[in-house]
């Protein structure tokens, strides 16, 4: 394996190509070429070459393709950087005002059905002498931030409304001079035109979760009180936002939870039962349901495959300039996106001998999530039940030891992931390895085929985008 070349071979329907995990960089080949590196892949014997064939591969390897190079060391390049970061850039706190909520959605992790492996539902709720802590503590670790941001989450946050009203007054006077922002997750149910008022005045951007039409979101987001649906209620409020306060649609934005069991065309309804979401413009977000820590799995319905892929080559066509789509598309910013990681492949020269797979994000700095007892977490993602996922407190500060571990989540699968040609596009951090508290390289390489899969999907999609338009990123060797 020491020899041979560290790349992965990829084929369009016009073309081959292959991609240089130390270039990052996808290279176009003649079908010659492709299937002598697929020989190659296959054994570290000779394989007897052309006279062009290998002068092909010559000539890619004398400008740096084709390297059997691989890292030697698993280990972060933020390493170095994480203490400082801790001390001085953590630029945005997520406070956790209640464990309480008044929906008990289906897929929810803090179900007490649904969850295997993170706390419940409880009454607990943040003291607004452990938020002024927090407050505290990102001001005195922020010095080199620019902005602050400070979100308000939950259970539902609007239950705890006067302390959310307590620690914005408070934030602006001790960050006086400081841009802050302050956003917020809500269910919706609770906006009243007063609440509604207050945010718009504060300028607090908020997110309403939406599900879908009635049909679809009743189904998994219920009122804890009756279990009735809560669709209603919420849509009603939205409406009343926008007609009161046409100001606050430049900070609102809708998160559809998608259950890959429903139809996407379904799901997508929505937009034309009610089309003053689409009239105003109101940004929207979706993911799917996250069965990280539940009992019961997600499977895809056919019906959402067919959809969904259908839906993805729509908003291929529309980033192409093939068609003008007027209708909502999910996936249009996702390839956006990837045509913007496109244009960023090639620019490096080789794999550092030094470095660690791309998924961890950096625990503290990037997301710091405040649990309603001070207790640090690297987002509200992962498991408040996991000791594995506990970085500190607003009392003792940051345990450096622990955050440096989620970090460098990669040294538990360290000669797997230094021979894993999506080193470089890697989405795995150390959520994908927490068993019961305990950090498992056994379990994050489960998630491994399914990363790999994905990294493939996009690569092929930078590719198509190349071939059908003259800037997507791709080398022509």
């Amino acid at each position: 394996m020491s020899n041979t070349p560290f790349i992965h071979l990829l084929q369009s329907p016009i073309g081959w190509y292959f991609y240089d995990v130390n270039r990052h960089d996808i290279v176009e080949v003649s079908e010659g070429v492709y299937a002598t590196l697929e020989n190659i892949l296959r054994s570290e014997s000779d394989v007897n070459l052309e006279d062009e064939i290998q002068s092909e591969i010559s000539y890619l390897k004398s400008i740096g393709f084709l390297s059997s190079k691989r890292v030697s060391t698993i280990k972060s390049a933020n390493s170095e950087f994480l203490p400082y970061g801790l001390k001085h850039k953590i630029a945005h706190i997520a406070l956790q005002l209640t464990q309480n909520c008044n929906f008990r959605c289906s897929y929810c992790v803090y179900s007490d059905l649904q969850n295997a492996a993170n706390r419940s539902h409880s009454v607990k709720r943040m003291s607004f002498e452990t938020a002024k802590k927090a407050v505290d503590f990102m001001l005195a670790h922020s010095r080199d931030a620019e902005t602050v941001s400070i979100a308000f989450y939950g259970g539902e946050p609007l239950l705890e409304f006067d302390l959310i009203k307590r620690i914005i007054e408070y934030a602006d006077r001790a960050f006086d001079g400081k841009t802050i922002i302050y956003v917020m997750t809500t269910n919706g149910s609770l906006l009243t035109s007063d609440i509604i008022a207050y945010l718009n005045d504060h300028n607090v951007s908020t997110t309403i979760s939406l599900d879908g039409p009635k049909e679809i979101h009743n189904v998994s987001r219920r009122f804890a009180a009756n279990g009735r649906g809560s669709f209603d209620a919420v849509i009603t409020n939205i409406q009343n936002a926008i007609n009161k306060f046409p100001a606050f649609i430049e900070r609102l934005s809708l998160n559809m939870v998608i259950d890959p069991r429903n139809d996407l065309d379904e799901v997508m309804r929505l937009f034309t039962d009610y089309p003053f979401l689409n009239e105003h413009n109101i940004r929207v977000s979706s993911s799917l349901v996250d069965d990280m820590y539940s009992f019961e799995k997600t499977v895809s319905s056919d019906a959402y495959t067919l959809k969904r892929n259908y839906s993805v080559f729509l908003a291929l066509l529309g980033v192409m300039g093939y068609i003008s789509e007027k209708r909502r598309n999910f996936h249009s910013d996702a390839l956006n996106n990837l045509t913007d990681k496109a244009l960023k492949l090639g620019m490096q020269s080789s794999l550092p001998d030094v470095a660690a797979p791309s998924g961890p994000c950096l625990p503290g700095p990037s997301r710091l999530f405040i649990t309603v007892d001070g207790d640090f977490y690297p987002c509200e993602r992962v498991s408040e039940s996991s000791q594995a996922m506990w970085i500190g407190n607003v009392d003792d500060g940051f345990s450096l030891d622990n955050a440096d571990k989620l970090l460098n989540i990669g040294t538990q699968t360290n000669e797997q992931c230094t021979h894993c040609w999506a080193f470089i596009l890697c989405s795995l951090c150390a959520k994908y390895a927490d068993d019961n508290g305990c950090l498992s390289g056994d379990l994050k390489l489960a998630y491994c085929d399914s990363v790999r899969s994905n990294v493939e999907i996009d690569l092929k999609t930078m590719i198509l985008l190349r071939e059908f338009s003259s800037d997507g990123g791709v080398n022509n060797a």
